[in-house]
């Protein structure tokens, strides 16, 4: 679906400008902690940082209540 003028303008009052990704450069000096040994994983089996390095990943949080 595509948005309508107003609903674009809500949009990026909530996220935001868009970072310049550009100028992180290669040599980023914060890397992702490790995950919490002992997590369950859903349609995976559990995965280290170390295994996913060099690779595009992306996870997602699942919170109900």
């Amino acid at each position: 679906r595509h948005l309508n003028g107003k609903q674009k303008q809500q949009w990026r009052s909530l996220t935001g400008r868009p970072a310049a990704v550009s100028k992180f450069g290669r040599g980023l000096k914060y890397k992702a902690p490790e995950f919490v040994a002992g997590m369950t994983w859903i349609n995976s089996p559990p995965v280290t940082m170390q295994s996913l390095r060099g690779k595009v990943v992306i996870l997602h949080f699942y919170a109900f209540g």
